[in-house]
């Protein structure tokens, strides 16, 4: 079973991805997520069927797979959202934890970045990679001023909602996540 974790960025400039990568070899992960990462992190770019540099830009429209010193199934991609209206209806749908002015703040940023990123892990994941996936979000959600769409309950320890990367830490650690069945 693959999950995402959605980011809805608040600021446009696009993401530098020696940022991202300091961020994840840098994470306090426990043993198996320290172990797939294992001080290595890359992103291999779909469309060019390249691995990125570390000064490049993480592009929008773009599908990445990361890579680390052990295989996962964590991918990112970036894309446009297609209008105000499907935008309208993700705050409805998913914003369920916050109140009127937090979800037209969010609303508004979004409509002015006009795309978003997701973090995805498909099924047949290693070990420790749900600890993993959490903190890439976190991570992006940080370097964007973003906000994590929690899209599924009963995989995090926060029903589904819309969390600022802050928010969304306490859920992020490996015992706090609920992986029974996802591993």
């Amino acid at each position: 079973m693959a999950i995402d974790l959605d980011v809805i960025p608040s600021v446009s400039p696009p993401l530098q991805w020696i940022g991202l990568r300091e961020m994840i070899l840098r994470l306090a992960l426990k043993d198996h997520a320290s172990q797939l990462v294992g001080g290595r992190a890359s992103l291999f770019n779909l469309q060019s069927k390249r691995l990125l540099d570390d000064n490049a830009l993480v592009e929008c429209p773009g599908i990445y797979n990361f890579e680390f010193s052990e295989p996962s199934t964590l991918s990112l991609t970036l894309s446009p959202y297609p209008d105000q209206e499907s935008q309208t209806d993700c705050i409805d749908d998913y914003a369920r934890n916050l109140n009127v002015e937090a979800r037209q703040l969010i609303l508004s940023q979004w409509q002015k970045t006009g795309f978003q990123i997701s973090t995805t892990s498909c099924g047949g994941r290693a070990k420790g990679e749900m600890e993993l996936f959490a903190h890439i979000a976190i991570c992006i959600a940080k370097l964007t001023r973003g906000w994590i769409v929690v899209q599924d309950n009963g995989v995090f320890r926060q029903p589904v909602g819309i969390y600022s990367g802050d928010e969304f830490i306490p859920s992020a650690g490996g015992d706090e996540l609920n992986t029974a069945g996802v591993e």
